[in-house]
């Protein structure tokens, strides 16, 4: 197996099991809606502890005072959908949150290991794994 057929094979097992944020990681929890531009969006700067959201012209879409909001709303955009449900409870939003990086570091655990049977050694897995996730536009904040 080469890198080329690694990396295939492990877009195809995430994609496959990979669940839907938010939906597959809130609980019953009230929820408002939140509009988003149907477009990619990034962090941008961090100031004064508020935390900027940039369209992909590195316009300001946002500034929240919370890194959980930030994330979340990031993570929900990743097939970049018009509108999303965001938890009105600040807690249950960092919560979601958690739940799906652990989701998301499940998978980069599983893919280490793989990687080590696969090629007797670690070196460029974070090349390697790097190029998965942005395959299916995944990131960790």
């Amino acid at each position: 197996m080469d890198y080329k057929e690694f990396k295939k094979r492990w877009i195809n097992r995430i994609a496959k099991e990979l669940k839907n944020f938010p939906g597959g990681f809130l609980n019953s929890v009230e929820t408002e809606e939140m509009i988003l531009p149907g477009a990619s969006l990034m962090p941008g700067a961090e100031l004064f502890g508020h935390f900027e959201i940039l369209d992909g012209n590195s316009n300001l879409f946002m500034q929240t005072g919370s890194k959980a909001k930030m994330k979340y709303i990031l993570y929900a955009n990743r097939n970049k959908p018009r509108k999303i449900n965001i938890p009105v409870s600040e807690k249950e939003m960092e919560e979601a949150v958690k739940r799906y990086e652990k989701h998301l570091y499940g998978f980069l655990r599983e893919m280490k290991k793989d990687y080590e049977i696969q090629f007797r050694s670690v070196k460029n897995f974070n090349e390697v794994a790097t190029s998965v996730f942005n395959s299916l536009n995944l990131h960790l904040l």
